[in-house]
């Protein structure tokens, strides 16, 4: 069985596809803040983890991920995956990022972090259930690079 932790502030949608991953036998963890990730990440070893790039922060709750390197906290998740990377290769995980919308800037800057070309994903294209599945199992499958 795959472990993976959601990192999403967008409640909504991190439930609703939290449970299509459950009904296909996933177990979920789920982090609302990165903080909170940060904490789940060094205790648990994940196959995948789902971080939603733009994430919002608020910088008296996060002060790790201070506005000036966040581009105001439009980069969280980011700079959350730059300093992760390292843990999360040495583990295996592989990653899956969401974004609102798709930047091809936003998108080189991940592949240069180390994330693979096809471990990205607008929300809303992962509306779409069977398209959202589709991608966890290719990604899983190693279909992008790691992280």
């Amino acid at each position: 069985m795959h472990r993976v932790l959601w990192i999403d502030d967008d409640r909504l949608f991190l439930e609703a596809h939290v449970l299509s991953l459950e009904l296909e036998g996933y177990k979920v963890d789920r982090a609302y803040t990165l903080s909170e990730a940060a904490g789940l990440l060094h205790v648990n070893t994940y196959s995948l983890v789902i971080l939603d790039i733009m994430i919002s922060v608020r910088a008296e709750e996060e002060p790790e991920y201070p506005p000036s390197q966040t581009e105001h906290g439009k980069k969280a998740g980011l700079v959350f995956f730059k300093r992760h990377i390292g843990l999360l290769q040495a583990r295996g995980a592989k990653v899956l990022v969401f974004t609102i919308r798709s930047e091809d800037g936003l998108r080189d800057e991940l592949t240069r972090a180390g994330l693979g070309e096809n471990n990205f994903m607008t929300k809303a294209e992962g509306e779409d259930t069977a398209v959202f599945l589709k991608k966890v199992q290719s990604v899983l499958a190693g279909g992008g690079e790691n992280a």
